[in-house]
């Protein structure tokens, strides 16, 4: 589909992967990317800059299963204001949301292993960014000794307790 004036698309629900270059140059607005979606290709939604055309919303279904997010994958779509990543998500690639102008407010999923280079270079409006913190990193910033303690006790739980509820707080 890439460059036609198509302005309306809905993503099967089966879909399993958005090719690179899928919707590139088109004039949709509005994007819903359903649950089964693990990877959205280069320049999948990319915008051709000057034109004035641009997403304006871009949604993740619940329990969403999208874990890698191709490099410009959606460059340059400079009326996104808003963007909560699906939890699953591990992976993006470099310029992903670059020059994404209006884009206010992102929220990071503790799943994520790196922002690679440039991925929100010249995302002037960018004012508020949230980074889910994930078990791992409070794991990785306790001392050696509470995390083998730490080990030791859910080993316990694991193995002795089948019975009773159990809160962890970290």
């Amino acid at each position: 589909f890439e460059g036609t004036p198509l302005a309306t698309f809905e993503i099967p629900e089966g879909t399993r992967s958005i090719g690179n270059n899928a919707l590139k140059g088109t004039k949709i607005k509005t994007i819903h990317i359903p649950a089964n979606v693990t990877y959205i290709g280069t320049r999948a939604f990319f915008i051709a800059a000057n034109k004035g055309i641009s997403l304006e919303t871009l949604t993740f279904a619940e329990n969403s299963k999208l874990q890698e997010l191709g490099q410009y994958a959606f460059y340059a779509n400079d009326k996104l204001r808003s963007i909560n990543l699906p939890d699953n998500l591990q992976k993006i690639g470099a310029n992903v949301f670059g020059k994404c102008s209006a884009l206010e407010e992102l929220i990071l999923p503790a799943a994520l292993k790196e922002i690679p280079n440039a991925a929100f270079i010249d995302c002037y409006s960018l004012k508020n960014v949230v980074m889910q913190e994930g078990i791992t990193t409070k794991l990785l910033r306790m001392p050696d000794e509470v995390r083998g303690k730490f080990r030791g006790t859910l080993t316990r739980i694991v193995n002795e307790g089948a019975t009773g509820l159990i809160c962890l707080i970290l």
